[in-house]
């Protein structure tokens, strides 16, 4: 539905100057190669890699009045680690996310940066191959029907046709997701 935050953009223009997102430039800093992120205008997020919510940030009052020790302990559990500081209030800066819930946008730069590190972005397939797909189901489906026809000579009624029409129509839609969903899992690659 709209509003429903699923992409973003590697990179940005502002007057006559590019620059790297926020995500791209954190994952670049932490060593990541992601030169064929840059390639593509807008990025799927795959907020699978990152099983952090809200309720995982630290809350900011614990950062106020650290003696020594809680420093200490604090320093030890953020160190070697990239630090997020942002707002979790979901008052101020939250979206919706395809996961059902909403984020906020510190933790949706967690789930990008993760997937960029991690190597696990969503790539998405060439419309060409998504139509390729669909015309090899439709033949194999377009014989099978003929196979059908060919074996009984019997005279079919229309409405009979219809709900065959429809049965396989929604039969390709369910094997189609089938394969997409099984590729998805499998390549994390997207058939839109």
């Amino acid at each position: 539905t709209k509003g429903v935050l699923r992409t973003f953009y590697p990179t940005f223009t502002s007057g006559d100057k590019f620059h790297k997102s926020f995500a791209c430039a954190v994952a670049e800093m932490y060593g990541a190669d992601i030169s064929r992120v840059y390639r593509k205008n807008k990025h799927l997020i795959n907020f699978t890699t990152l099983r952090l919510t809200d309720a995982d940030a630290i809350p900011g009052n614990q950062f106020l009045n650290l003696d020594e020790r809680d420093s200490l302990s604090l320093a030890s559990e953020i160190s070697n680690r990239i630090v997020l500081l942002g707002t979790s209030r979901l008052t101020i800066d939250h979206h919706m996310t395809p996961l059902g819930y909403n984020l906020s946008g510190v933790m949706i730069h967690a789930h990008i940066i993760n997937a960029l590190i991690d190597g696990k972005t969503i790539r998405t397939v060439n419309p060409l191959v998504t139509y390729f797909i669909c015309f090899i189901m439709s033949f194999v489906l377009m014989m099978i029907k003929r196979n059908n026809r060919s074996r009984n000579k019997v005279k079919i009624e229309w409405r009979y046709k219809i709900v065959w029409a429809l049965l396989t129509f929604l039969c390709s839609i369910i094997i189609f997701s089938l394969i997409g969903t099984i590729i998805y899992c499998k390549c994390n690659l997207f058939i839109d």
